[in-house]
């Protein structure tokens, strides 16, 4: 028998062990419940035996005093015959259900005793009635003294002795359910005690087996425990389980045998590579070393980018306030002061430059960085970097050509704005680095393949050169050729990494060719989707390159009336300043709810809105959909808003424009980029303003 219990899985001799349990304890449960069942039924039984006989009492009582109480009103009544008539009757229907309920009882009685006592109830009764009979008898014959002595002196007496009787018999009733309830407790506790009993006898019999069952489980488990720690603290994996069975712990006690095989097996050959580790460990000791030597270096670089960066923010910066503070500190004549102006003119345009790459930068190592499509025109672009930096050239003694080696017809798809940005990073590198000589800037289709072409732009210049050494550093970020703070030329380092990182983007690359002394030629290649001929009919090429910030003389008088809408008082002085000396009449708000409520104040008469973002109590967003819901609201045109704002990413102007915008207008502002804007909306919006009636 154990034998074959053994073969048993111990999940399925656990689930034997709680059957039995379960099937035991639910026997003892149905007992139990039937037996306090039948004494619950049997206790029920008598209650609704007893309680009505003691009712049934109770109510005779009642009617016996009430019988006696219309005795005595039937002789206050004697001399109104009407009332007494009216008592008596009550009377005989008292006594009528005096009767019922004596015989019901007596229907309902089981013992002697009670039989007994209900006779005497009957005697008495009927001398009770026999004396209310006599009462009544000399009320209707006006004997009023008869009636009252009789009434006292024998009918309550009589009242008093059935009552008396009655007690007896309620009492009796009392007494036989109070006996019955005591049989009923005493079952209960037979039950409890034959219950207490059973229960005893299952959990001794329960205990047993389960004794039983966690020694056929416990027996293994500890022979396998005690191998597990003999291979523990001696090593040996050798060693065994003696554990034979088909259970979970025989099958447990072979996996662990097999695993042992495979602990022995990799132990040995772990004994035969030990002595290969120690190479193992050099080898990546030398890497870990080069990881931390790289870490340091390009710790090394971002700070040495740090201090220069400090330094180009800080060198324009002088210039704009050294050259504000002669301005405030005395007369100055006029030629000086434009002199002052465009120092601080291009000091700003300098720290624009700066911020801008490190803009370029910021998105590019996010990689947010997107590109437009627009038609793009080499030569266009070659011109337009040539008239950009002409005047640099000039001043340096360099001459500067540029040429296409290609057809004036070819266009291509990509992003000209991007494009422009290399080819200049890579221009002003070359004149700022090329002491006499040229620069030269050319590009070439190098190949087209499947609607795309392969497009080299190249920058040539006779400067100094860089060293072979340095050349792998160039397209780095903060990186230069001489880092040193005794270096000759300024700069971040960011310009060729930004322009490595675009040629990437527009999956192309970057190189270039130079010899120390000798000059240098750096160049880009890009893909870009070719346009035939008759497709590029109609195109607009890239943009014009952006005007100089330099002054220059204002164009005549735009008119019309604007509303700036801008938080900060020196943006309100600088733009209100540029609008007056554009002839345009000028409103200011200091946040979004005071344009809005300019706006509809001034219906009619506004030509634009040059509106800030980022403004307390309403911002620009919010402001510009509440105009624009007033504007349907009133069957209005959409009046010109622009928005003005230092956010520079692509995704602000598009939430500008989103927002219910109708251009994007970065600061800082330029004048001439002012201008264009202007003449662009102010035009439709006085013609739209003009048709509309005021409201």
């Amino acid at each position: 028998m154990l034998h074959l219990i053994s073969r048993l899985s111990i999940r399925f001799r656990l689930f034997l062990g709680y059957s039995l349990l379960g099937g035991l304890l639910l026997g003892v449960v149905s007992v139990s419940w039937l037996t306090l069942n039948h004494v619950q039924s049997n206790a029920k039984l008598i209650i609704d035996m007893y309680e009505p006989q003691v009712d049934r009492m109770t109510r005779v009582e009642l009617l016996m005093v009430k019988i006696s109480l219309e005795a005595r009103h039937a002789i206050l009544s004697a001399k109104h015959p009407d009332e007494l008539a009216a008592a008596i009757d009550r009377i005989g229907n008292d006594r009528r259900q005096l009767l019922a309920l004596i015989n019901e009882t007596a229907a309902n009685l089981s013992t002697d005793k009670g039989r007994e006592i209900l006779a005497r109830i009957r005697q008495a009764d009927a001398v009770f009635w026999g004396l209310s009979q006599q009462v009544v008898g000399h009320a209707q014959s006006g004997n009023v003294a008869a009636a009252y002595a009789l009434l006292t002196t024998d009918l309550v007496p009589a009242r008093n002795r059935q009552l008396e009787h009655i007690a007896e018999q309620k009492e009796w009733q009392r007494q036989l359910m109070n006996e019955t309830l005591a049989d009923a407790s005493r079952t209960i506790d037979q039950v409890k005690l034959l219950l207490f009993m059973v229960v005893s006898g299952i959990l001794a019999i329960v205990s047993f087996l389960l004794l039983k069952l966690i020694h056929s489980i416990t027996r293994p488990l500890t022979s396998l425990l005690n191998t597990i720690v003999d291979v523990e603290h001696s090593g040996d994996y050798t060693k065994r389980v003696s554990v034979q069975g088909e259970d979970e712990v025989g099958r447990t006690a072979a996996a662990f045998d097999r695993m042992m095989e495979l602990v022995e097996a990799r132990t040995n050959e772990l004994a035969r590579n030990r002595e290969h580790l120690e190479e193992i460990v050099a080898q990546r000791t030398a890497e870990l070393s080069q990881a931390v030597t790289a870490a340091k270096a390009a710790n090394e670089a971002k700070s040495r980018f740090l201090a220069t960066m400090s330094h180009e923010l800080r060198t324009p910066m002088n210039g704009v306030l050294g050259m504000a503070q002669l301005l405030l500190a005395g007369p100055v004549d006029k030629a000086q002061t434009q002199d002052y102006a465009r120092t601080i003119l291009h000091s700003g345009q300098t720290l624009l430059s700066l911020l801008n790459d490190i803009l370029d930068l910021s998105k590019i190592e996010s990689g947010t960085q997107t590109l437009e499509s627009g038609v793009v025109s080499p030569l266009e672009l070659l011109r337009n970097t040539e008239a950009l930096f002409a005047n640099n050239a000039h001043a340096k003694g360099l001459k500067l050509s540029v040429r296409w080696l290609g057809s004036t017809e070819h266009r291509y798809r990509g992003d000209p704005n991007r494009l422009q940005q290399m080819l200049s990073n890579l221009t002003n590198n070359a004149i700022k680095f090329t002491p006499q000589g040229e620069v030269h800037i050319e590009a070439t289709e190098l190949s087209r393949q499947g609607g795309f072409a392969c497009v080299e732009f190249a920058v040539r210049d006779s400067g100094l050169g860089i060293p072979a050494h340095k050349q792998p550093l160039l397209f780095k970020p903060f990186s230069q050729v001489d880092d040193s703070s005794t270096r000759q030329f300024g700069g971040t380092g960011l310009g060729l990494s930004i322009v490595k990182s675009l040629a990437q983007l527009m999956g192309g690359e970057v190189g270039l060719e130079s010899h120390e002394g000798q000059g240098a030629r750096f160049w880009f290649r890009v893909q870009l989707a070719w346009i035939s001929p008759t497709e590029a009919v109609g195109l607009r090429t890239a943009d014009a390159p952006p005007a100089e910030l330099l002054p220059q003389a204002m164009q005549g008088p735009l008119g019309g009336r604007v509303l700036v809408v801008e938080d900060n008082r020196i943006n309100q002085q600088v733009i209100g300043a540029m609008l007056h000396k554009l002839g345009v009449d000028v409103l200011m708000a200091d946040n979004g709810q005071m344009a809005i409520d300019m706006v509809m104040a001034n219906k009619g008469q506004l030509t634009a809105v040059l509106m800030d973002v980022q403004m307390p109590v309403l911002d620009g967003y919010q402001a510009t959909a509440q105009i624009r819901e007033w504007e349907r609201q009133h069957g209005r045109p959409e009046l010109p808003i622009i928005a003005v704002t230092a956010d520079a990413f692509a995704e602000d102007q598009a939430r500008c424009l989103v927002s219910g915008m109708n251009d994007f207008l970065p600061k800082p502002i330029q004048v001439s980029a002012l201008t264009q804007v202007l003449s662009r909306w102010q035009t439709g919006a006085a013609s739209a303003a003009d048709a509309t009636p005021e409201a």
